[in-house]
């Protein structure tokens, strides 16, 4: 039914048309003689034939139309969605790796009577860190405790999660 419709919708330009030429040069003013059905149909058929090839010119350049509108909605569609996954990507690759995310220290706290202080880790950024390490030495306390660099072994090492 829906190809019966549109055969209708793109043909019955034509058809009224080439019998309207028909009927004007059959029954016209300026008929010369008697037209019998074979001049009829030899008048219609390329009639019909040329006003179907012109009307069908412009039902598919109006649909050509209509698929390129449709297409330019879709890229830009597709573009917003690649948009949005390479933002997602990024963010996830954030989480995973840190992204611009860095730990600093700062000592506060510091008591002259013992020279002891307290470390602080402040995470600055927008993404978590894991496994950060700090490796700390101290060469004043390899000096005044006689130890040679060969045994050097010490270590402080924080495990740093921020979230």
């Amino acid at each position: 039914m829906k190809i019966f419709k549109q055969l209708i919708r793109e043909f019955w330009v034509p058809l009224l048309l080439s019998i309207a030429w028909v009927s004007y040069n059959a029954f016209g003013s300026e008929a010369s003689s008697e037209w019998d059905t074979k001049k009829i149909v030899n008048t219609f058929g390329p009639t019909f034939f040329l006003l179907s090839w012109l009307t069908g010119q412009f039902f598919r350049v109006k649909k050509q139309t209509r698929v390129e509108d449709s297409f330019g909605t879709m890229e830009a569609r597709f573009k917003e969605l690649l948009a949005e996954v390479e933002s997602k990507t990024n963010q996830m690759i954030g989480h995973i790796s840190g992204g611009n995310s860095f730990p600093y220290f700062q000592i506060g706290m510091i008591n002259n009577a013992t020279n002891t202080g307290v470390l602080m880790a402040i995470h600055e950024g927008e993404h978590p860190l894991y496994d950060s390490v700090i490796e700390h030495f101290d060469k004043n306390f390899m000096e005044v405790n006689q130890i040679a660099e060969s045994e050097i072994n010490l270590f402080l090492e924080y495990n740093i999660t921020s979230n």
